[in-house]
């Protein structure tokens, strides 16, 4: 999709670091947009012990990272793993070797439903940060048996005074209101999930454009925001 001709440079923040093989790189090859992309949350260790349990539920590639560095190498192999989406599960991967035993598509009704289903009756443990929304096990059945574990904590980074962009994507709540808490402005906003996207309307009453998490969802739905810009 060629983007339209502009006759100054488009400032786009991303509340997320990119990695060097991010498609959203792509967009500032041709000089007419910048890119500035930056967390606005800090994150640290949380001490835990390892679950009793049949299954483990990987809600980001975060909760993968603290959790493998904190358990004991003999704790490791017990588990079946979960991962909510390909980008957790794509980390689990990269980082064990092992793939997971089952992977959702990163939206949280069809994988609670999946998820459910495969787990037929066994228990699980949600791994998350301290701040989690829960959001898969808040739309499982009463007699499901689950526990959680927070392995992360996260806090709002306010070292970053945020000024006006063009468009701001927000990845997270807590980095949605981080930004505004801190002057961020923007002429139009991408929000990813449902949660950062209330966020959104009710601090700028403005319309939001939703994107699913995955770098590559993010670069296409920049691309059609671009390209409606009068």
């Amino acid at each position: 999709m060629p983007l339209k001709t502009f006759f100054r440079m488009i400032e786009v923040f991303i509340s997320r670091t990119l990695t060097d093989n991010s498609p959203l790189h792509i967009l500032e090859r041709g000089k007419e947009i910048k890119i500035l992309a930056r967390s606005l949350v800090k994150f640290s260790s949380v001490n835990f012990d390892p679950p009793e349990t049949d299954w483990l539920f990987f809600y980001s590639p975060r909760a993968v990272k603290y959790f493998l560095k904190g358990c004991p190498e003999s704790s490791k192999k017990q588990f079946l793993i979960a991962c909510f989406g390909p980008g957790t599960a794509s980390t689990f991967h990269r980082i064990t070797g092992h793939k997971p035993d089952f992977t959702g598509d990163g939206k949280k009704r069809s994988t609670a439903r999946d998820f459910l289903s495969t787990l037929n009756g066994r228990t699980v443990c949600f791994v998350s940060g301290t701040t989690s929304l829960k959001s898969i096990q808040s739309l499982f059945p009463s007699f499901t048996t689950y526990t959680e574990i927070a392995v992360y904590q996260n806090e709002p980074d306010n070292s970053y005074r945020a000024g006006h962009f063009d468009i701001s994507v927000l990845t997270s709540p807590m980095n949605a209101r981080t930004f505004f808490d801190n002057g961020g402005k923007a002429s139009r906003y991408l929000a990813v999930g449902m949660g950062t996207g209330k966020i959104i309307e009710e601090r700028t009453s403005q319309k939001v454009v939703q994107s699913d998490p995955g770098d590559q969802e993010i670069y296409l739905s920049l691309l059609t925001l671009l390209n409606e810009r009068d």
